[in-house]
């Protein structure tokens, strides 16, 4: 049994590399945030015998692309329940700074544009204003060379800005540090 989890473009190429022609079943564990699957997808995906993808929203994106609903199959994600067990994490502190008596919105993402942080920070910055009582916390793991704090500078002067609401970059955690 081979499983891969690049994207289904590159299964073809995933064959060649590792000999898949010699294994007798193949699954593609798949996962995009497109409401449509992309055209040269499509035949790769055909040449998997199953399909993984992390949400039914996901498996009915497959299956109206024309793969077979008996070969698509909904798989979640994993987590590490001994790493993030709720009884673990310390509740007598703020875990959010300065988050006290506001309304605290956390997203947590990779920062680059398909994650649509542009759409996230424009719908929060024109949505509230420096004088609303909320607050934005992003904690975004970036590729090399991305500047998120950059990144918000700019929108803010292109959004013509002056005043906004409370947006906070936390800082980069360890994987030990993640439950909390």
């Amino acid at each position: 049994i081979y499983i891969t989890q690049y994207d289904p473009g590159s299964y073809a190429g995933d064959a060649t590399r590792h000999g898949l022609q010699g294994f007798d079943y193949r699954i593609g564990r798949a996962m995009f945030e497109t409401t449509l699957v992309p055209a040269p997808w499509k035949g790769p995906l055909k040449t998997m015998d199953e399909i993984w993808v992390p949400s039914t929203w996901g498996a009915d994106r497959f299956v109206a692309a024309g793969l077979s609903r008996e070969n698509v199959f909904v798989v979640p994600e994993a987590i590490d329940a001994a790493q993030f067990d709720p009884d673990l994490v310390p509740r007598n502190r703020s875990i959010l700074p300065g988050s006290e008596g506001r309304f605290a919105f956390l997203s947590v993402f990779k920062w680059e544009e398909r994650k649509g942080w542009d759409v996230l920070l424009t719908a929060y910055l024109t949505t509230f204003t420096a004088s609303d009582n909320v607050a934005l916390y992003i904690r975004a793991n970036g590729h090399a060379g991305s500047d998120p704090k950059y990144d918000y500078d700019m929108l803010l002067l292109r959004l013509k800005i002056a005043h906004p609401p409370k947006v906070v970059f936390l800082p980069k955690v360890s994987m030990r540090e993640y439950p909390q």
